[in-house]
């Protein structure tokens, strides 16, 4: 974590009482190619391409260990790319659990992004699918050590599927970022089981199986998907801010608009990670969903999927100059 030379922005963060996060996803490769706007069929198009690491899961862990966090990644990566790849939980302080596979390469994704940040993304699991059963219960002793399990759907469904059965009834709190949105009709049944379930708009329409286009649309989509039982939906609304649905009805949040976006690729796993990362230090959910929306505005202004993760000090910096926080 960086450092700053104004403690006072740190006065306010509570303790955490030695909690930890565990993140099971994915890790790997992004090629991110930047456009002016996406290419008609049979055009072709110029623009300027990048290769950078990625996967919802290595950004969501990334992004609890930049805001202080004890976090666990637990995930899959083909042999050749083990070593870079550990180097690279080592520098960002997440303690990486990584199976080696053979013959099979990590996780690949394909990313086209327009010049208002909104993107289309193309994902290839590859050897993130082999986070199966067996590599959650040899880790069990380390899965145990977590307060909060973070989970996403570019690992095997299954796995997924097993690890919140698993730990559905325990104390601790799984977060589940439905995407990409796949086996709906399980799906629609497995969220009652998690405690909080962070979706975007597109995810949100795929699972209700309505459109999702407006605040209005988006708003009868999160009523139809709250008859399925989750505890905790929460939702952006557009460019318009953010929704909070549970059992109590529903609350919306502002928008924390720092700058242009340029790329919005990461910036919902930016989002689950710092919420999760604020839970941990014992913040309450409208707070630490606050932050999380500060930080994934942060997370937009920038390029490059690692590097846009904001630091703790950046985000507790931004917070002194927003009104009516």
């Amino acid at each position: 974590m960086t450092t700053t030379n104004d403690p006072s922005i740190f006065s306010e963060i509570p303790s955490n009482n030695s909690k930890a996060i565990i993140v099971i996803g994915s890790i790997g490769y992004d090629q991110k190619i930047y456009l002016d706007e996406m290419p008609e069929i049979g055009s072709t198009k110029i623009g300027n391409i990048e290769i950078g690491l990625g996967g919802k899961g290595n950004i969501e862990a990334v992004a609890c260990a930049r805001t202080g966090e004890e976090t666990i990644f637990l995930g899959a990566v083909g042999d050749n790319d083990y070593a870079n790849l550990l180097k690279h939980f080592e520098n960002n302080n997440v303690t990486a659990i990584l199976k080696k596979v053979k013959n099979i390469p990590s996780h690949t994704a394909l990313i086209l992004i327009e010049n208002d940040g909104n993107h289309r993304i193309i994902s290839d699991p590859r050897a993130s699918f082999l986070v199966d059963q067996n590599l959650i219960k040899v880790n069990k002793e380390s899965i145990d050590k977590a307060s909060y399990i973070l989970l996403q759907l570019e690992i095997s469904f299954e796995t997924v599927e097993y690890v919140i059965e698993q730990y559905k009834n325990s104390k601790k709190t799984i977060i589940l970022r439905p995407s990409p949105p796949n086996e709906i009709e399980k799906l629609r049944k497995l969220i009652k089981n998690v405690n909080y379930l962070i979706l975007n708009e597109t995810e949100l329409g795929a699972i209700s199986g309505d459109e999702t286009k407006t605040p209005e649309q988006i708003e009868a989509a999160c009523d139809k998907i709250m008859k399925h039982k989750p505890k905790n939906v929460i939702v952006p609304l557009l460019d318009k801010g953010w929704l909070l649905y549970n059992e109590k009805g529903k609350k919306k949040f502002a928008a924390y608009p720092v700058g242009d976006a340029i790329d919005k690729v990461g910036s919902m796993d930016c989002f689950v990670g710092v919420f999760a990362s604020f839970l941990c230090k014992n913040y309450e959910v409208d707070e630490a969903i606050k932050y999380a929306i500060l930080a994934s505005s942060i997370c937009s202004t920038k390029e490059g999927t690692i590097p846009s993760l904001p630091f703790l000090d950046e985000i507790m910096r931004k917070k002194k100059k927003i009104k009516n926080w």
